[in-house]
């Protein structure tokens, strides 16, 4: 949850340029955040010069983390080659998920991307989760987290 303490907010206007989703307005010299656009991303908060937004992570609601297991690296991909820093991710993935004895997943958002699973078994996932969409060709902010958001909740990593 996002919140602006009216009584620090100076009206600077630092946070509405820094905002790359248009959920900040400024009303009678106070942010206001419009929740529905805002994605928590943070911008906002670290270019506040008084401390008056906040990200509140932490709420009432317990999770009960038996549900969740394994290890997930995100295999970054471009025009349909994976990145150099996939091998890093997935050397340093292998280590995390050998040392908590889980599986390790290599999770792969792109169009027309299939042909690239093998080679994310081969650098030592167990697993690949292919996201397979037109949305997803090219990277955008929010195609790419809702996508992410959705199988997280679904497999619980």
């Amino acid at each position: 949850m996002i919140e602006v303490i009216k009584e620090k907010c100076t009206g600077c206007q630092l946070c509405l340029k820094a905002c790359a989703y248009d959920a900040i307005q400024i009303v009678d010299d106070t942010a206001e955040i419009d929740a529905d656009k805002c994605t928590l991303c943070g911008a906002c908060v670290s270019v506040c010069p008084v401390e008056a937004i906040i990200i509140r992570k932490y709420g009432t609601h317990r999770v009960d983390r038996s549900q969740y297991n394994g290890v997930w690296i995100f295999a970054e991909q471009k025009h349909g080659e994976l990145q150099p820093v996939v091998a890093e991710l997935m050397g340093k993935g292998r280590q995390l998920a050998d040392t908590k004895e889980t599986q390790l997943t290599a999770v792969l958002f792109g169009y027309q991307i299939e042909n690239l699973a093998p080679q994310l078994i081969a650098l030592g996932a167990d697993k690949v989760i292919v996201v397979d969409q037109p949305e997803l060709e090219n990277f955008l902010d929010i195609p790419y987290t809702d996508a992410f958001v959705a199988i997280a909740e679904k497999y619980k990593p």
